[in-house]
């Protein structure tokens, strides 16, 4: 009989055990909750990440910015279409004006070799092209804005002195071929150093041209 008690106390002992079992209940209540407290970071690598589109966007502005210093040359103008179409259009009239006059010498020439003024007449055409003539031509082509192509003031000065002196020595060498033909006491060679001198100042000429026409229309300051 007594023992009956006791094993009755003892089973309540034993029931008095169970809220141990809450203890694990509230152990593992705690791994929820260390778990949601480990999502936020995961939250911070959408922030590292959206660092990287800021850093590259730091690159194109970098790039635009070192454009400017890279300024146009005034050579640049000669390997240009508008600049290649001005010398071609510039050489090709003087050439010409030289072929034409120069075959019409020719032929008074041969025609009329018995006239004083036609035996002369290759030379002094050839002399008066390349001492008036091309300066002359150059000179109402600049003012007429032929050079003013370029990008800027100096490439039209430097289009305007190649074209010249270009246009010059072709004159002087198509005309010098038919000078030759028709007279027998012209020097062909010393033509050509006098026509690279000539050249130069006819290059001289373009660019001087050019550059008065656009002080004339530059505004009042």
């Amino acid at each position: 009989m007594s023992d009956g008690p006791g094993d009755d106390n003892g089973g309540q002992g034993d029931q008095g055990g169970q809220p141990g079992q809450g203890g694990q209940l509230g152990g593992q209540g705690g791994q929820p909750g260390g778990q949601p407290g480990a999502q936020p970071g995961q939250g911070g690598q959408p922030a590292g990440q959206g660092a990287q589109p800021a850093g590259q966007g730091a690159q194109p502005r970098g790039q635009p910015g070192g454009a400017p210093g890279a300024g146009a040359s005034a050579t640049d103008v000669l390997s240009q279409p508008a600049g290649q179409a001005t010398l071609k259009y510039v050489v090709g009239l003087l050439g010409v004006l030289a072929a034409a006059t120069g075959l019409f010498a020719f032929l008074a020439s041969e025609l009329l070799g018995n006239n004083a003024i036609a035996v002369n007449a290759p030379q002094s055409a050839f002399l008066t092209l390349t001492y008036v003539g091309a300066p002359l031509l150059v000179a109402l082509l600049a003012g007429q804005g032929v050079f003013e192509v370029g990008q800027d003031d100096a490439q039209s000065y430097l289009l305007g002195f190649v074209g010249g002196f270009a246009g010059h020595l072709v004159l002087v060498f198509v005309g010098g071929i038919f000078t030759a033909l028709a007279s027998d006491t012209f020097e062909f060679g010393d033509a050509l150093i006098l026509g690279i001198i000539l050249a130069i100042g006819t290059g001289v000429v373009a660019a001087g041209v050019t550059w008065v026409r656009d002080w004339s229309r530059a505004p009042a300051a």
